[in-house]
């Protein structure tokens, strides 16, 4: 009776392992593999699609080699074009988007008899893949139908929009591209391509910005158009290796061509004034706002560019490529004295040009222009940002050792500074010249994120040590720091000179003991 009950309790276990144990099908490659989730109308894999993948993979079972198991960051690879293990390459043609299988690949489809990281010699590879998704590698074209210009691009038209205008040289172009070159065998190699995420790339186009053959071929398109390029190394990348493309390859470019942005403002508009100190501007829109400050944050679309030989203007910085607007505070951060007071003098919605002369325009650029041209500069003015600084009169002061004056504007309730504690600071530091005026030269107000401080390392300078240890949670304090308890003689020119006085305004946003560490970060601007 006691076997017996033995028995009824070991069954639904040996039952349970039965179940779960895995069945395997075998490929005509010999690869073995188990769907372990189906998706019955689930679109397959083809031979040349791209496809994106989620995976596991282990040596002898459970030894952990290679994964990428985000999904919102994929492997990608184009299937059956040899880019990737062999056995990986068969797996996922045996698959359709949304399935998860698992899969034993042989030596001879994985590393053969080479040692590979953790991969011994000849071993068997196990691996966890889910397919996310596919679309086409490259646009399905007939080469047949291609035609050749006298520098010798080939190119074929996908779709064209006949209705559009044609692309101006030195606009921005937004395209979707693919990048590859043909091996010796005729297969095509990706090297780059904006598909991945869906995504545009900003490009001037006609300038000579990047390889010849894709700045020839842009010449051919308009918005809209889809088109497939094939260039000869001459119109490439030559005879040069470098990491992406072998030398003397020929290159294809599936291109297709979103829309292009003119950055420039309308030349008919501007009528130049010169300044007295050596540039030229005009006001191509004036809001008659508030203008922005000393020591305001003014944030500002912009393009700077010089004029090539041929008139067409190259873009050396702009804000359309960064995706942001450029922040300046205003003060003697701004090297150049042509923006400080253009900006100072301009207010939210003002359009504003300016033209700097050879001799001056390289003060800031440094390696960005040429020699002997003059810059240009075209800005809009975004927002202006006060700076942060602490007003009223003190309810409390104090002294530290080293003489750092403490105003105590507003006091906390919260937690006491120590060495024993990290401290999420809001801060403005800044100079006051000797009609009173102030200079800031640094805030985490720029970034709208608190300087995390860690009192007791030494990281700041000496006097914000010693005010910091007489704070609390909730302080708001103004400290003023002899410079012999900050920069000394050797100063931060050009914004803190030697022996200057330093002032500080301190927010202790949040102070927290060390071992719970920085999962306590504030999200206060």
């Amino acid at each position: 009776m006691k076997n017996l009950l033995l028995l009824v309790i070991l069954l639904p276990v040996v039952l349970s392992a039965q179940k779960n144990k895995v069945k395997y099908s075998v490929s005509s490659e010999g690869l073995k593999y188990a769907i372990t989730f189906k998706v019955k109308k689930g679109v397959a894999v083809n031979k040349g699609d791209m496809v994106r993948v989620v995976y596991r993979s282990f040596v002898n079972d459970t030894v952990e080699i290679a994964k990428s198991d985000n999904h919102e960051a994929p492997y990608e690879f184009v299937a059956g074009n040899g880019d990737v293990l062999k056995g990986l390459d068969a797996a996922v043609q045996l698959m359709k988007v949304g399935e998860k299988a698992t899969f034993i690949i042989p030596p001879y489809l994985a590393y053969g008899n080479k040692k590979f990281g953790k991969v011994p010699e000849n071993a068997t590879i196990r691996m966890e893949l889910e397919v996310l998704g596919t679309y086409p590698a490259f646009y399905p074209v007939d080469y047949n139908q291609l035609q050749r210009t006298t520098s010798g691009l080939e190119y074929v038209f996908v779709k064209q929009n006949a209705n559009a205008e044609a692309l101006k040289k030195g606009n921005y172009v937004a395209i979707r591209y693919t990048g590859y070159y043909f091996t010796k065998d005729g297969k095509k190699k990706i090297f780059d391509s904006s598909m991945k995420n869906g995504s545009t790339s900003l490009i001037q186009f006609g300038v000579n910005k990047f390889i010849k053959g894709l700045d020839e071929g842009l010449s051919l398109m308009k918005e809209g158009d889809s088109a497939t390029f094939i260039i000869p190394s001459a119109l490439g990348y030559g005879a040069k290796d470098n990491q992406l493309v072998p030398a003397n390859s020929t290159l294809g470019f599936d291109v297709y061509v979103e829309r292009q942005i003119d950055p420039f403002f309308d030349e008919a508009k501007i009528t130049y004034t010169e300044d007295p100190s050596g540039f030229s501007y005009c006001f191509v829109k004036n809001e008659e706002g508030t203008n922005a400050q000393l020591n305001d944050n003014v944030y500002v679309n912009l393009v700077g560019y010089y004029l090539l030989a041929n008139g067409a203007k190259y873009i050396f910085e702009s804000t359309y490529e960064k995706g942001e607007p450029q922040h300046f505070r205003l003060g003697k951060g701004i090297e150049n004295p042509a923006w400080l007071k253009l900006l100072t003098q301009s207010s939210v919605g003002d359009q504003v040009i300016m033209a700097i002369p050879p001799e001056n325009a390289r003060m800031e650029l440094k390696k960005l222009v040429p020699e002997n041209v003059t810059v240009f500069f075209e800005y809009t003015l975004e927002q202006i940002k006060e700076s942060s600084f602490l007003r009223g009169e003190p309810v409390r002061k104090s002294a530290t050792a080293s003489n750092v004056e403490m105003n105590f504007m507003v006091e906390g309730t919260g937690l006491k500074i120590d060495t024993n504690t990290l401290v999420f600071m809001h801060y403005t530091g800044y100079t006051v010249d000797s009609v009173g005026v102030k200079h800031v030269f640094d805030s985490s107000f720029d970034t709208g994120k608190p300087f995390l401080a860690e009192p007791g390392k030494g990281k700041v300078i000496k006097g914000w040590e010693e005010a910091m240890l007489e704070m609390k949670e909730g302080d708001q304090v103004n400290v003023i720091i002899p410079s012999e308890a900050g920069y000394g003689k050797r100063g931060v020119p050009p914004l803190i000179q030697q022996d200057e006085t330093l002032y500080f305004d301190l927010f202790a946003i949040k102070v927290v003991q060390k071992d719970l560490g920085q999962s306590q970060t504030p999200n206060e601007d």
